[in-house]
Order: structure tokens, then sequence, then C-alpha cells
């Protein structure tokens, strides 16, 4: 009985040491890219596509076969013929290129770039706003069918819930026993196990709570750990973090989390599904995944300037922008009649913090896992595993009013409305 035990252990070992070197960043003379090749791809033209940019593969993905190559920051990048070296001045630039000298083999290829949180100048007060009143999440709570089939929810955040090396932390006793905690993972290089996910942030706590009040008692939070105590990660711990909550067949994603869209050097955006985000995406869309993402704090519009994963082309994507405490458009939250969905309450709400207090946080990050939350409670009442139900009651139960300054900010032209949205529920079955 102890061999498994032991293989299982030296596994484990290995797989926490060879995933803790991948999250350091590359040395300066190297960069990392991400590269997915279409199903069916030979593996002789995977190594030929990889030797011609003279890469070398440190990790690929399960389900998504998504690929992390490192590659030399030599100023070269070898195309289809190998005697034909070109010059770049920038990993952007040589990303670019390599999309355009494909040697006849279908890839898709992005930059590792960093993600983060959406961040904004009143995201964390030291107190609720004077001019506001602070949103009473209980508001927004479904009922739960107690008959119907338990959902299962991942957070792709800071973390979530407590460990040793988080000082005196503390999690809300009801939050912390939704948290599934043997399928959570670690995908940054915080910890030194995979299996060590605890939020020595604060923003994953943050985003949790406001999913809890729609959770029952089951405990299905999935918490996947792809940003670092500093709110900071790389575009391919996402990925991976999709990939995961596909392996542990969830219902809904929360992503409170944004990445700039770096232009080509025409100035125009190369197609976002068309990258391996989007092809991760597209994977969660077969797997009946609905992705809750937030819209960002930029003031803009994204439509005109993208941000990621919002403004991924992919149906089963629901973009919720920042409602203000007095009924507008919050001033920070940013806007899109393509790519963003819905508004809902974000500024001067009252979250939980890792210290065991309370504060009152704003921003898009916190109005996303309130329609998450919603989702969620709707799955319980759905009758099939449809992320085009939930998303189609949630639009179609949006409250709008004549004239409404939402109206032409986003797809649905309102803002979330629980009751409505459940109302709707059979509505969508039946479309």
């Amino acid at each position: 009985m102890k061999t498994p035990v032991l293989i299982g252990f030296f596994y484990f070992f290995a797989l926490t040491v060879v995933w803790s070197q991948i999250m350091q960043p590359p040395p300066r003379d190297s960069f990392d890219v991400i590269v997915v090749f279409p199903e069916g791809t030979s593996f002789k033209a995977i190594e030929g596509r990889k030797n011609s940019l003279g890469a070398k593969e440190k990790w690929i993905t399960p389900i998504t076969k998504a690929r992390l190559w490192r590659m030399p920051n030599s100023r070269t990048v070898k195309s289809g013929d190998p005697a034909d070296w070109f010059p770049y001045s920038s990993p952007t630039e040589a990303v670019e290129r390599a999309r355009r000298k494909t040697s006849g083999v279908e890839f898709f290829i992005e930059e590792n770039v960093e993600i983060t949180i959406p961040e904004s100048p009143n995201m964390w007060l030291s107190r609720p706003s004077a001019s506001c009143v602070t949103l009473d999440i209980k508001r927004f709570v479904v009922p739960p069918n107690k008959n119907g089939r338990p959902g299962k929810i991942a957070i792709l955040d800071t973390g979530l819930g407590c460990n040793s090396r988080i000082p005196d932390c503390k999690i809300p006793p009801e939050l912390n026993s939704l948290i599934a905690f043997g399928e959570g993972y670690n995908f940054t290089n915080d910890y030194p196990s995979v299996k060590i996910f605890g939020d020595n942030h604060g923003h994953g706590m943050a985003v949790a709570s406001l999913i809890a009040p729609n959770m029952g008692n089951a405990a299905n939070i999935v918490p996947i750990k792809v940003l670092d105590r500093h709110a900071k990660g790389r575009m391919y711990a996402l990925i991976q973090g999709i990939d995961h909550a596909i392996q542990t067949n969830v219902d809904i994603i929360n992503i409170s989390i944004v990445a700039e869209v770096r232009p080509n050097s025409d100035g125009k955006y190369f197609p976002l599904d068309k990258t391996p985000l989007g092809i991760a995406m597209g994977m969660a869309q077969r797997n009946d995944i609905l992705v809750v993402c937030a819209a960002g704090n930029n003031q803009r519009i994204i439509d005109d300037k993208p941000l990621l994963p919002a403004c991924v082309p992919a149906d089963n994507i629901l973009v919720v922008g920042a409602e203000s405490c007095i009924g507008s458009i919050a001033s920070f939250s940013n806007v899109g009649l393509i790519h963003v969905d819905i508004f809902a309450p974000g500024e001067n709400i009252i979250v939980p913090t890792v210290e065991g207090l309370t504060r009152p946080v704003s921003g898009t990050s916190f109005a996303t896992p309130i329609v998450a939350g919603i989702a969620f409670a709707l799955r319980t009442h759905s009758g099939t595993r449809s992320w085009q139900q939930l998303k189609c009651a949630i639009m179609q139960g949006a409250y709008r009013t004549k004239g409404s300054v939402f109206v032409g900010k986003c797809v649905s032209g309102g803002t979330i409305d629980n009751t409505a949205a459940l109302g709707r529920l059979s509505y969508c079955f039946r479309k």
C-alpha cells in the first residue's frame, strides 16, 4: 500500500517544482509566448514550427493544449526558410511577424502579457462614501432551488482561503464552508505547492464574498489562484486557470481580471478569437461554461480600445460594467455597445478582508461576481446545463427605463435584475 502513496507524493512534488520554475519570469535574453495548434496538427509540424522560431517548450495544458514557448531574445526570429532571419525590436513585433510566417502550418500565438485586477482610484476605501448608500447585497439574492442541480463556480483571482503563510488571516466561516478545497489550484509562485491557494492579497476573498449569498450551502467554489500577492500574473496562468476550470467541470467562471491588448505595427488589432486565450474561451463554450468577466475601470470605450478577456468574441462571455451608487454609470467603469453586456452595482460595497475586518470597495471587479452569483443561483432553477439559458435570462431580465443612461453603453441597455432574470428563465429555455 505504501508504493502508490510514495509514487503519488513524488509525482506531486515533481509537478510543484516544475511549475514553480515555469512561473519564474524568463531571463533577460529570452521571452515567453503562448502557442496553440489546431487539433490534429502532427508532431512533426509542431516541432518544425517550434524549431523555426528557435523556441523551447516549457509547458502544455491538458485540455486546451496551450503551449508555453520560450524564445531567444536575439532580435531575430526564424521564418519558414531556415536561412531567412529577420530582426525584431520587441516581443510584440516578433509575435506579429511569426503570425505572418506560418510555413504552411496554421497556429495561434500571443505574448505572455501581464494580467492584473482592474484598478480604480476608489477601489479600496478606508470608509464608506458619505455621498453613497452602502449596497445591500441581499437585494441581489435569488432563492436557490433546493431540488435543482447544484452547480459549480470557479473564481480565477488572487486565491481564496487562509493558510499558515498568511499572518492573522481570517475568513468568514460561512464563506470558508463553500470552498471546494480538493479542487482548488495555484498557478503562481507565491507558495511551494500547487495545492496551496490562499488569498494573500484580499481581492479574491472580496470577489467570493459577493458570490456566496447566492450559493446556498454547497461547497462548490473552486478557487484558482492566477494572481500573486501583488495581484499580478501572466496570460498563461489565466489560460491554465480556464483549463483547470474545464477539467473540474464547472458551470460558471468568474474573471475579475484584465490585460491590455497591444495593437500591431499598423495600429490594428489582431482578431482576438485567433489567439490562445480566444481558443481557451471557445473550449469553455464547448463545455457549456458561462464566463463572467469584468469590463475594467479605465473610463473608456472598450469597443475601440479592447481589453482582455472581456473583448474576446465568444458567445459564452458575459461582460459586466459598474453601476454607481446613485443608479448611473460609475465614473471609472468602461463601456461598450458591443463588448459590455450589462451593468451591476459596483460602488461602495462592503466586503470582508483577510484580516477579519470589513471595508468598502468599488470597481467592475465587484460588479462581476454579483452577476456571476445570480447566474449560479439561476442554474439551480434550470433544467439543463446551458450557458445560453443563463445568459439569455440575465440579458432579457435587465432593468431598463426610458432614456436610461445605460442605453447605448452596453448590449442589454440596462442593469442586473435578479427577480426579472428568474422570471425569464423559462422563456429562455423555450427559446
